[in-house]
């Protein structure tokens, strides 16, 4: 009798309602029905359906929970779920309407800077253009009407020229000695020193492939005899690794990372080992502790070594502070995992706040006095909160990362040149995030060392000059130039700021 008066109202409510909401309408009548039923009743037939209803009940709460969670995440544009990788996450997360109501361009009194003419002065060339001689719409001669400036910043075509030196030769008077003008290329080298510094710079710097390079300056130039050129560079730097490596291991606040990089289409990482002024970088076939075991040995070093929290750095005896903004990112993932508890919210964010805090607290523009006791009042909350009582098993294990840990959290609080976040590190790996996504990483195990050494030599040089890559490419091509000129050539005493780090 209920599955017949259920069937029919199903379909009645079909009819009148739609496919929307008839579940809930037909739960709850479902209800009615069997609580008159049942009332005074103890039918084991009517008993064992109300079981039956409490069950649908709680699962059609479930399922709503469930649909609003998905709901919220698709709205959050956050794909897949919680343990999708950070370079998936959109940057912003904003939906249309919103933008609608964004108003962009300077705020209001703004006075703002238009663009200024260029003086003559400060002008590289200057070219005049002539007027038409016919007029294009009625066919008549045209007469002078003054002339009308106009400023524009352009570039010049990016071409490579064919060079003959006719170098002079001499001879010495008194021992018979020969000797031929230096020209500036490295010996039996078929490409000159300007045009390989601007190819390390593009390849290795701003991760440009060889091919788009060899299409940029034009068919005058071989890939290949570019990569040849390239291991002959490395070769020349190859002494000045040990110094840099040592420099870097000197330094107070030392950073490390690494990310994924194949070689000859095996799998492998790429080491990064960065502070102010000195980096090296390190293409490897694996991912243990072996790799910054080479950097830093068994000796104890001094300063601060900033990393995430993998394994891999553990056997390095020196003082480690963990990223807070890795940490950051998984208290946000508990609340992706938990939307619907109201305990995992409150101490999401509360913990989130906290750590966003310590980890802007370096850079905010007050004195050294003042930020001390700040950090100490963070430090203060974060193991506070840390050792709260909880029940829910997801918050247990941030608190244990916390309390295990709490050796390597808290250096920003004493020494204020100490960041509590990687983002350092983070920033200069991008590069080779970049080259691995267009180039798919090193052909060869000497393109790979190859690469380990530029790129080393290439952005420490850049880190110890004043600014730009112009800087560093008239460095460079004066380094080689001279390096051509004389074999014997002492390249560590010529290398910026060698003897700091």
């Amino acid at each position: 009798m209920v599955l017949r008066y259920l069937f029919s109202y199903a379909l009645y409510t079909f009819t009148l309602y739609g496919s929307k909401g008839i579940i809930q309408i037909m739960l709850n009548n479902l209800k009615r029905v069997l609580e008159n039923r049942t009332l005074g009743s103890t039918c084991p037939e009517c008993q064992q359906w109300r079981t039956k209803l409490e069950e649908l009940e709680e699962e059609n709460k479930r399922l709503s929970a469930e649909l609003s969670r998905l709901k919220a995440q698709r709205a959050n544009s956050i794909p897949i779920g919680a343990h999708t990788p950070s370079s998936q996450v959109p940057f912003k997360k904003q939906n249309h309407e919103q933008k609608k109501d964004t108003k962009g361009g300077a705020k209001k009194g703004h006075k703002g800077f238009g663009r200024e003419s260029i003086d003559q002065s400060d002008a590289t060339k200057i070219k005049k253009i002539e007027a038409p001689l016919m007029c294009p719409s009625c066919n008549q001669q045209t007469v002078g009407n003054g002339v009308r400036e106009r400023s524009i910043i352009d570039a010049p075509e990016q071409k490579v020229e064919k060079v003959i030196y006719e170098c002079e030769r001499s001879r010495c008077s008194k021992c018979g000695k020969s000797y031929t003008g230096a020209v500036p290329a490295l010996p039996k080298a078929l490409y000159g020193n300007r045009l390989m510094t601007k190819v390390a710079i593009m390849h290795y710097l701003h991760g440009i492939p060889l091919g788009r390079i060899q299409a940029i300056f034009g068919n005058d130039i071989n890939v290949w005899s570019l990569i040849g050129g390239l291991h002959r560079m490395a070769e020349i730097f190859r002494p000045l690794m040990p110094v840099l490596t040592r420099q870097y291991r000197e330094s107070l606040v030392k950073f490390a990372d690494e990310t994924s990089w194949n070689t000859d289409g095996k799998k492998g990482w790429i080491w990064l080992f960065s502070s102010n002024k000195t980096t090296i970088l390190l293409c490897e076939n694996n991912r243990s502790a072996s790799v910054p075991f080479s950097i830093f040995g068994d000796d104890e070093i001094t300063g601060i070594l900033i990393v995430d929290r993998y394994k891999g750095y553990s056997r390095v005896n020196c003082f480690i502070q963990f990223c807070f903004a890795h940490l950051l990112r998984d208290v946000k993932k508990l609340l992706i995992e938990f939307p619907d508890s109201k305990e995992v919210v409150t101490f999401v964010d509360y913990l989130a706040n906290l750590l966003a805090n310590a980890m802007h607290l370096q850079k905010s523009p007050i004195s050294d006095s003042a930020y001390f006791d700040a950090a100490q009042n963070v430090k203060a909350q974060i193991k506070a909160i840390a050792s709260i009582p909880h029940s829910h098993l997801g918050i247990r294990s941030i608190q244990a990362i916390f309390s295990e840990n709490e050796s390597s959290l808290y250096h920003w609080v004493t020494n204020r040149s100490v960041p509590a976040h990687n983002n350092f590190s983070e920033q200069q790996i991008r590069r080779s995030v970049i080259s691995r996504k267009v180039s798919f990483g090193s052909q060869s195990l000497q393109g790979a060392e190859t690469r380990s050494i530029l790129c080393s030599v290439l952005d420490s040089a850049r880190k110890r000059l004043s600014a730009g890559d112009e800087d560093l490419e008239n460095w460079l091509t004066n380094f080689l130039d001279s390096y051509s000129a004389n074999i014997s050539f002492d390249i560590l005493k010529n290398f910026p700021q060698l003897n700091s780090s």
